[in-house]
């Protein structure tokens, strides 16, 4: 259920608890995506840094487009986190030129995990 992936979100233990969320994640979604939409943006809302990164990371992962706008609002507002790097990297997976402007701005924001994201995004959506 997505309440018991959002308390796994939230473990410490990233390691181990990773593969499991991925492939519950997975599952729900295919379940019944809007579950998974809302457990998604609710981890990147709450703000708690394990939950957000594993969040954006899995967005990524399972390429879910509708979910590039808050993708590129992480990047945005936040350009010196982890969860910013995530979410640049999966802004290039997903493909979706229209967020090119706030990955462009990431190259100089200063965090060189952001800005190396933020470049193989650019190249990856624009060509080398």
């Amino acid at each position: 259920s997505a309440d018991a992936l959002w308390d796994k979100m939230q473990s410490a233990d990233a390691n181990r608890v990773a593969v499991k969320l991925l492939v519950g994640a997975r599952t729900l979604g295919i379940a019944n995506e809007d579950a998974l939409l809302q457990l998604l943006r609710k981890a990147i809302k709450e703000g708690i840094p394990n939950a957000r990164d594993r969040a954006v990371r899995f967005i990524g992962v399972l390429e879910i487009v509708a979910l590039a706008p808050e993708l590129a609002e992480i990047v945005k507002k936040d350009p010196k986190s982890t969860a910013a790097a995530y979410a640049a990297a999966a802004l290039g997976r997903i493909g979706n030129q229209s967020h090119l402007e706030v990955l462009r701005a990431a190259l100089k924001c200063g965090h060189g995990m952001t800005e190396r994201a933020a470049k193989r995004a650019i190249e990856r959506l624009t060509g080398p």
